[in-house]
């Protein structure tokens, strides 16, 4: 029952603190919202770009958190912390690794079926490995190059749809 209790207190931390990361851009958009409601059509269409770019940091502060606390549980279960203790050894262990422990998650997650064992057993297998290292000093290896491929995956989605964008935009213009 011990190890219930941490891992709902983990969840229910972890969730709150990521709510937190959120909540800024939520409430811009209501004002935003409220404004394009009176008639306030400039101010609104700037506020809610501007809760829209709110919502794109609050993600990338979402994810950053998410990654340096990958690593709570299996603190918790192997190490016997206490909740707060877990996400702070996770935090320890991941410093300067979350380009590394984001290559992990992804890689293993766009396996379809299998997704969440072999995330699991990555993500295990390289907190035993930040274990050892942080615990006797020892430098770290170098983030291998493949922890990189989401980053590149999605700069080519960007880079992609922008493309996509400008060829209608031109289009667009053509046709008037």
């Amino acid at each position: 029952s011990k190890a219930f209790w941490k891992v709902i207190g983990i969840s229910i931390i972890s969730g709150l603190w990521m709510s937190a990361f959120l909540l800024p851009s939520i409430v811009v958009m209501i004002i935003g919202l409220v404004l394009l409601a009176a008639d306030q059509t400039g101010a609104g269409t700037g506020v809610l770009i501007s809760a829209g770019i709110l919502f794109v940091v609050g993600l990338v502060f979402c994810q950053r958190f998410w990654i340096s606390r990958m690593l709570s549980f299996f603190a918790a279960f192997d190490e016997n912390l206490g909740v707060f203790e877990s996400m702070n050894r996770s935090k320890q262990l991941t410093k300067n690794r979350l380009m590394e422990m984001w290559g992990v998650s992804f890689a293993a997650a766009i396996v379809p079926i299998i997704s969440p064992v072999l995330t699991t057993f990555g993500i295990g297998m390289y907190y035993l490995q930040l274990k050892v290292y942080r615990d006797h000093k020892v430098e770290l290896p170098k983030t291998h190059i493949l922890s990189w491929l989401p980053v590149m995956l999605f700069g080519f989605v960007f880079i992609f749809a922008l493309l996509i964008g400008l060829i209608i935009l031109a289009a667009y213009s053509a046709n008037r």
